[in-house]
């Protein structure tokens, strides 16, 4: 069509010069004047007119044929004329020729996000999910208490053939079905685990909704979740404040245990400072024993070694002096009498206070 155009521009250009000669006599005589060479002359710019028509026609057809896709994208051809869509092929980022008519619809390359939550200056895909939670142990009668979960999750888009299936299972929605499911997946994964699991189980029920949410995206979206985080969890303020009372008596109670283990510590370090000073008396006790044991033996055994010497050197003096028995018994007598510490001994008197 633009061929076609620029094609009878040019000859009505051309016709209406032929006009503007014949209806001015001025140009016809000076046309009859050039001749031949005037006829050359305006083929010559009729061909010069051609040619940029030309080239600006290869640039269009170019820019019509040839698509690009963006460094981060993955793309499926599609022709607007008959709105078919190729499935079988997905094509990676850069130009590529999709022909007349042809187009790419555009998918990220890169991790996608799916946010639940109600924080401002958060860009949300949808609102905090509200469900209940497994069968309360306290409340048995309750069936669970109410919650909010505010949580993110990031999946990626297959670069394989499944991309089409994508498209052809959920068209340009894809988002929007995929925070469907994962929604549906978090709520039922939350049911099966009780309020007081939600404080102490953590990780474990992050682990749980990561592992559900993988396996009902891959086999409904065939999509790949990478990773899930949980942000905030609400309950009841009512349930909450109940839950934090008990926390605090919990609390409470392991504080007493502590500080009734300490005073156990205390009473066993008394016990055992008491005990190791009674060892330590006994200990002192038996060496005192010990010590006057043998010092009175020492005692007694110089007392005896010092009566043999006595009685040696008394034996000796008898010898030597060739004394009876009786003048023995007078010495010892009278050695004694020497030593005594009295000096109102008096000897040789039988009655020493009678009068005379």
């Amino acid at each position: 069509l633009p061929l076609a155009w620029l094609v009878s521009g040019a000859g009505m250009r051309l016709g209406s010069g032929e006009e503007q000669a014949e209806n001015n006599p001025l140009l016809v005589s000076t046309g009859r004047r050039r001749g031949h060479g005037a006829g050359q002359g305006q083929g010559l710019r009729v061909s010069a007119g051609v040619a940029p028509s030309m080239v600006f026609l290869a640039a269009v057809v170019l820019i019509n044929v040839i698509s690009s896709v963006g460094p981060l994208e993955l793309g499926l051809l599609t022709n607007s004329f008959t709105g078919n869509v190729d499935t079988s092929q997905v094509f990676a980022p850069g130009l590529h020729f999709v022909g007349i008519g042809g187009r790419f619809i555009l998918f990220p390359s890169k991790q996608v996000t799916i946010t639940f939550t109600d924080q401002s200056g958060v860009q949300a895909d949808s609102g905090p999910i509200s469900t209940r939670t497994g069968e309360d142990v306290n409340q048995p009668e309750s069936g669970g208490q109410p919650i909010q979960i505010c949580l993110s999750l990031q999946y990626r888009l297959p670069n394989t053939k499944a991309l089409g299936t994508v498209y052809t299972s959920f068209g340009s929605t894809f988002h929007q079905r995929y925070t469907l499911i994962a929604r549906n997946t978090i709520s039922n994964v939350a049911q099966t685990f009780t309020p007081f699991d939600f404080w102490t189980k953590r990780a474990e029920l992050s682990e749980a909704m990561l592992r559900a949410v993988q396996t009902s995206l891959q086999h409904q979206g065939l999509v790949e979740v990478t990773q899930l985080q949980i942000m905030r969890i609400d309950f009841p303020q009512q349930y909450e404040d109940m839950i934090t009372n008990i926390q605090l008596q919990v609390q409470e109670k392991s504080v007493k245990e502590y500080q009734q283990r300490v005073l156990a510590v205390l009473n066993n370090f008394e016990v055992l400072r008491a005990t190791n000073e009674a060892t330590i008396t006994v200990v002192r006790s038996r060496a005192v024993q010990a010590a006057t044991v043998l010092q009175n033996q020492a005692h007694a055994s110089a007392l005896v070694m010092f009566q043999s010497a006595k009685a040696n050197a008394t034996e000796h003096v008898a010898r030597t002096l060739e004394f009876t028995e009786s003048q023995v018994i007078g010495y010892l007598r009278l050695k004694a009498l020497s030593s005594h510490p009295s000096n109102r001994t008096v000897v040789g008197l039988k009655g020493p206070f009678a009068s005379q």
